[in-house]
């Protein structure tokens, strides 16, 4: 009886890890940069062509951020299937400003002249910006401030 029992606790946590095993998330391959749809690969030339890409991975199960490029010194791109930049993150270095709409350039530039913009994500309202201070930022979709925080 006494292996019975041990018996079936093994098998339960072998169970166990098994199926938190199959929680992970699988749906993101790794691709060639020669696959990202044409948007992305003119963006990145335009905006981060002295920058080596790292990594090209493909989210087959995401639509908001369908492939995320890892470029050299940390620096993030995130893309919709389409190609069009969701989310360009610095990781603690200014990032280009080039794509940014003219109007949160301006805001930033006028109001935190020493800071640099490390982040910017598409957001359903508009953008979020982060400072490389830690100030996050907040603008509609024409690119106005609406405030700060979260």
């Amino acid at each position: 009886m006494k292996k019975i029992f041990l018996t079936a606790i093994v098998l339960a946590l072998s169970f166990t890890g098994v199926s938190c095993d199959d929680d992970d998330d699988n749906s993101s391959v790794h691709i060639p940069s020669s696959e990202l749809p044409a948007p992305a690969a003119a963006f990145l030339d335009t905006y981060f062509n002295d920058i080596d890409i790292v990594k090209v991975e493909k989210d087959v199960n995401s639509n908001d951020e369908y492939y995320e490029v890892d470029l050299a010194g940390g620096i993030e791109v995130h893309f919709d299937q389409a190609g069009n930049w969701t989310e360009v993150d610095g990781n603690g270095q200014p990032i280009p400003t080039g794509f940014i709409p003219d109007a949160i350039v301006t805001h930033v530039s006028e109001n935190y002249q020493s800071q640099a913009i490390e982040s910017i994500d598409k957001k359903s309202y508009g953008y979020a910006v982060d400072l490389l201070n830690g100030t996050e930022l907040r603008y509609d979709q024409s690119g106005e401030f609406i405030g700060t925080g979260n």
